[in-house]
């Protein structure tokens, strides 16, 4: 336990060292837009992208938050895939879906030197849906349930964490954290050291993901009660979201928002 606390914390240091580095190099030196690099003064994002970027996260369901389009919808206003379908989380926000210009900055924010754009992404989704990302997680000033909800990154399997020293995942979610004004717990733990997904189906997807997660030692006592803020960069099939909503709702989570960048489809 202690081992693991220290592990986190010098993580944690390393992270933010990385990000401060990132963050204070670009405000000294702003040239060029990060998503399509034209000289965009001392934005990060052009006008043109950022309004691209906000317009991604318009009409979309909010139980698994993909794009709904004239023919998608439920008399319910789910997408027709979620209907009748029982899923480990309870509500998913995007930025909007996984495709250009937010692919490329998705694919950027990977590699601990461009960690800083992860704190501009989750700006850019508060921008556009913090009322409804508010409204489902029960922020201040009625907390659902009494319990102050808690944000929670989607963990790396330790040897992969080791191996790269660094997850996305919580980079984004600490951005979310401080934002909302609400506590970060490093909850969980990626038990299984699962093989990547892709060209996986979706029933292939969510075999893989069963019980690939765990509730760290000593966590379930901040996990019981709450609603939880369950943070990952992209979401496809949702199947890793699922499995990791299920083991926190094992735990005594009362509802789980999953809170994303970039959502595509299989």
């Amino acid at each position: 336990m202690i081992s693991l606390l220290k592990e986190d914390r010098m993580r944690s240091l390393r992270a933010w060292l990385g990000e401060f580095a990132a963050d204070f190099d670009a405000l000294l030196f702003p040239t060029e837009c990060a998503a399509c690099g034209i000289e965009s003064g001392s934005a990060v994002f052009c006008g043109e992208c950022e309004e691209k970027l906000l317009a991604g996260a318009g009409d979309a369901c909010e139980r698994c938050a993909s794009r709904l389009g004239p023919w998608s919808r439920s008399d319910d206003g789910l997408c027709r895939w979620c209907r009748g379908r029982r899923l480990g989380f309870d509500a998913a926000f995007a930025l909007g879906p996984y495709s250009e210009p937010l692919r490329t900055l998705c694919l950027r924010v990977k590699h601990p030197t461009d960690g800083w754009l992860a704190r501009r992404l989750i700006d850019l989704l508060m921008k556009a849906r913090r009322d409804a990302i508010e409204r489902a997680i029960g922020v201040r000033p009625h907390y659902l349930g009494g319990f102050a909800p808690l944000v929670v990154p989607v963990p790396l399997h330790r040897l992969r964490n080791w191996t790269r020293g660094y997850n996305q995942a919580e980079a984004y979610a600490r951005r979310l954290a401080a934002v909302l004004g609400i506590r970060y717990e490093n909850a969980l733990r990626r038990v299984v050291a699962t093989p990547k997904l892709a060209g996986l189906s979706r029933t292939e997807r969510a075999e893989v993901m069963r019980e690939a997660f765990g509730v760290r030692p000593g966590y379930d006592k901040h996990v019981r009660g709450r609603v939880i803020a369950l943070v990952d960069d992209v979401m496809t099939s949702g199947a890793t979201c699922d499995s990791a909503a299920r083991t926190l709702k094992q735990a005594g989570a009362t509802r789980v928002v999953v809170v994303v960048i970039g959502r595509t489809d299989i």
